[in-house]
C-alpha cells in the first residue's frame, strides 16, 4: 500500500510530503508549506508548495535526493502560491494558484517550461483565491474557490475561454468560501465550505442547478478543511474541530453525513486512497 499525504509543521501549517510502503517516511521540506499532492501512478508523484515549487520524483520513496524542485514563473508581476494540484494521468496534471490561476502540464517531470498557466478566476472586485482542485478524468476538471464559486473545464488545457465559473448558492444568495474538492467520477463532486456546508454535483458542468447544498452537523459549527472522496461509496471531509464527516452515500446531500470526533487538534487535509483505507 502507497499513499501520500499533507502533515503539519508549528500550528496548523500544512508542510511535509510523505510516501508510505510498509512503514511511513517524511520527505520534508522544511519550513517550506507543501500546499498539495498528486500521484497517478507508483511511478509518479508531483507536488506543489508556497513558493511556486513544483515538486516532482519518478521514484517516491528513494529519498529527498530523488525529487526535483523547480519553481514556476512569474505572473500578474510576482509568484502567487500554489493552493492544489490533481494529476488524472501522467500526462496531464493541473494546478491551482491563489490568483485564479490553472496551471496545466502534459509533461510534468519536464521543468517550469512545460507549465502553462491560464487567469481562469477572474474578479472585478477582491480577486478570489482557488483553493482546490480535482480532476477525475483528462477530460473533466473542477476547481473551488474562496468566493463561492465552482470552476469547471471538460478541456482543462484549452486556456482560460474553456474553464465555466458557477456561483453555488449556500443561502440567502450569499456565497462563502469553499476549501476543498473531490470527484471521484466524472458523475460526483463534493466540494466542502467554511460555513460546515457540503456541496454535491452528479452533473458538475450543468450550472448552479446542478449543485446540492446543505449543512452537516456537529462540529460546533465550525469549518470543513478538506473531503476526500474514495468512490461514489465512501467520501469522508475533515473539519477544524478535529473531527471526521462521513458519507457512504455522497450524493444524497448534507442529511447522509455523520459527525465522528478524531483529534483535539484542527484537521487540515485528508486522503482516501481506498474505501478500505
Amino acid at each position: 500500500m502507497r499513499c501520500s499525504w499533507l502533515g503539519c509543521h508549528g500550528s496548523g501549517s500544512r508542510g511535509d510530503a510523505r510516501v508510505v510502503n510498509r512503514s511511513w517516511s517524511s520527505r520534508c521540506r522544511g519550513l517550506i508549506v507543501v500546499t498539495g499532492v498528486s500521484c497517478p501512478s507508483v511511478s509518479l508523484c508531483v507536488a506543489v508548495d508556497g513558493l511556486r515549487d513544483v515538486l516532482t520524483s519518478t521514484d517516491p520513496e528513494a529519498g529527498e535526493d530523488r525529487w526535483r524542485v523547480v519553481q514556476l514563473g512569474r505572473v500578474h508581476g510576482f509568484r502567487p502560491s500554489l493552493s492544489g494540484i490533481s494529476c488524472p494521468s501522467v500526462s496531464l496534471c493541473v494546478a491551482v494558484d491563489v490568483t485564479g490561476d490553472v496551471l496545466t502540464s502534459s509533461n510534468p517531470t519536464g521543468g517550469a517550461a512545460s507549465w502553462t498557466a491560464a487567469y481562469v478566476d477572474r474578479a472585478r472586485r477582491a480577486q478570489p483565491t482557488l483553493d482546490g482542485v480535482s480532476c477525475p478524468s483528462v477530460s473533466l476538471c473542477v476547481a473551488v474557490d474562496s468566493a463561492g464559486n465552482v470552476l469547471t473545464s471538460t478541456d482543462p488545457t484549452g486556456g482560460s475561454g474553456r474553464w465555466m465559473r458557477t456561483r453555488v448558492d449556500v443561502g440567502h444568495g450569499l456565497g462563502v468560501e469553499l476549501e476543498g474538492v473531490s470527484c471521484p467520477t466524472v458523475s460526483l463532486c463534493v466540494a466542502v465550505s467554511g460555513g460546515r456546508q457540503v456541496i454535491v454535483s452528479t452533473d458538475p458542468t450543468a450550472g448552479a442547478t446542478g449543485w446540492l447544498t446543505g449543512s452537516v452537523s456537529g462540529g460546533d459549527g465550525l469549518p470543513l478543511n478538506a473531503v476526500s472522496c474514495a468512490s461514489s461509496a465512501l467520501c469522508i471531509a475533515a473539519g477544524q474541530d478535529g473531527g471526521l464527516v462521513i458519507s457512504t452515500d455522497p450524493a444524497a446531500g448534507a442529511r447522509s453525513w455523520v459527525p465522528r470526533p478524531l483529534s483535539p487538534l484542527p484537521l487540515v487535509a485528508v486522503s482516501c486512497a481506498s474505501s478500505g483505507w
